[in-house]
């Protein structure tokens, strides 16, 4: 059974993600910061693990990376913030960019690291390395990122 690990699945797009890969029978595992309040998430179907993760923490990455010790097919990284938009100069919520910037840049490197060993699991048996940036249209394990998603 082919296995996707999903980030921010609790709403929008991954919620998306998981629903799409679960109805077409893969085993997901999706991440979200509240999965008790992930009702909608928790109402989906399918061979769907829900796991606790708050991606600005990158030890909380690295033990939920040890304790998946499946190989994966696709990492998604998907949480994502986008911030005030409005931050003219000389009123730019400098506090706003560290969380933007933990969310959508620093998490996703600690995502790569942690599960780059999971998907090349999944390449062992071709012998190929797996470079998470790049080379993903020629191999079966892939490494996503998505878009940073406005905050409702």
């Amino acid at each position: 059974m082919p296995s996707v690990l999903v980030t921010g699945s609790n709403r929008g797009i991954g919620l998306g993600f998981v629903d799409q890969y679960a109805s077409e029978g893969w085993r997901v595992h999706a991440c979200c910061r509240a999965p008790d309040a992930a009702d909608e998430l928790k109402s989906l179907t399918g061979e769907i693990e829900v796991h606790a993760l708050d991606v600005t923490d990158v030890t909380a990455i690295k033990a939920l990376a040890a304790e998946i010790d499946t190989p994966l097919d696709v990492a998604i990284a998907n949480a994502g913030v986008m911030g005030d938009a409005a931050n003219d100069f000389g009123s730019i919520d400098f506090d706003a960019w560290d969380e933007a910037f933990a969310v959508n840049v620093r998490a996703v490197v600690a995502m790569a690291e942690a599960f780059a060993p999971h998907l090349e699991k999944r390449l062992e048996s071709s012998r190929r390395s797996l470079q998470p940036w790049c080379r993903s249209r020629t191999h079966r394990a892939v490494m996503c990122v998505t878009g940073p998603q406005r905050r409702r």
